[in-house]
């Protein structure tokens, strides 16, 4: 159930006076909580709110309307992580109901603050795919989730390995524009350019995996950049010369019996006339070259022109 708690929003942007923001709130929560709905109180603005009248607000719709929870919004944005632990603590000191993490990314804070306010004690955070959201958006889960399971061990429940595909699905659905850089999911994450950082790539292997990358080992590509010194190149073609080693005794005996095809190919037709075919509008019967030097041996289709006719024999 959302309403505002800032009396500079409520008089600027709702020109609401303060009653009807009270007693709609308790209005409102009572009904939902009367037809059997679940009723999070919403605070629009609450960090940016007198904290003293917006908290006498919440107890008010909490006695006499209805709270099961409460959420702690940062709706612009503008708490830092120091301040989190302020605005949770002194919230917790007067209501005794389930806190909800809700913060934006103006300041891009979203991830730290919800984290933050995890630690305090806060049960629910609010998060979306890729951070959407109004203005610079809410908090990324992706982001969040991650940074739960590596740096403080905390399991959520998601399977990470579904991340990627899952932001890559609500980019095409939505539209939206994701940098390649971006945290966790971005496209480019992993090309390494830089040629210091892909020669330790080289020299750690996958043994030692987690000294450059915490995360998606197996995505890492060395690219070979403008950014690099030769090294992401260099290791590439390294790749790709044992690569090629690896399969070249798997295929020898292949490619040899075609190769021994070819050459008897080859010889058969070594004395062979090439078959001249004379063109429409010829003088003679020399044969027409089809680019690169190869002679066509396709005669056009009546109605045809020279060029349908080139077309047909691979040219374009």
């Amino acid at each position: 159930m959302e309403i505002l708690s800032s009396k500079h929003m409520l008089e600027l942007a709702y020109r609401w006076p303060l009653e009807k923001a009270i007693e709609t709130s308790v209005e409102a929560t009572a009904f939902a909580h009367k037809n059997g709905l679940e009723v999070v109180f919403f605070p629009i603005d609450f960090s940016r709110a007198e904290l003293k009248w917006a908290l006498d607000l919440i107890e008010k719709v909490g006695k006499e309307g209805h709270m099961d929870a409460l959420a702690l919004v940062d709706t612009f944005g503008v708490l830092s992580p120091h301040a989190m632990k302020y605005f949770v603590t002194e919230v917790q000191k007067r209501i005794n109901k389930r806190l909800e993490a809700h913060f934006h990314q103006d300041f891009g804070m979203g991830v730290a603050n919800t984290i933050m306010a995890l630690s305090l004690g806060v049960e629910v955070m609010h998060t979306t795919v890729l951070g959407i959201g109004e203005r610079s958006g809410n908090a990324p889960m992706e982001e969040i989730v991650m940074a739960l399971k590596t740096m403080y061990g905390v399991d959520v429940g998601i399977d990470t390995t579904k991340l990627t595909p899952l932001a890559n699905l609500v980019q095409r659905l939505t539209g939206v524009l994701v940098p390649t850089n971006k945290a966790i999911v971005g496209s480019g994450l992993y090309q390494i350019e830089s040629g210091i950082i892909a020669s330790w790539f080289k020299n750690c292997g996958e043994k030692n995996a987690t000294e450059l990358f915490p995360i998606r080992w197996s995505a890492v590509r060395p690219a070979a950049g403008r950014g690099g010194d030769g090294q992401g190149l260099r290791h590439r073609l390294d790749q790709h010369v044992a690569q090629g080693r690896r399969h070249a005794g798997v295929g020898r005996g292949r490619h040899e019996g075609a190769a021994s095809r070819q050459a008897a190919f080859a010889d058969q037709q070594e004395d062979a006339e090439p078959r001249r075919i004379p063109r429409r509008g010829a003088g003679d019967a020399r044969a027409q070259p089809a680019g690169g030097g190869v002679t066509s041996l396709i005669p056009p289709l009546k109605g045809e022109g020279r060029r349908a006719s080139k077309m047909r024999a691979g040219v374009r």
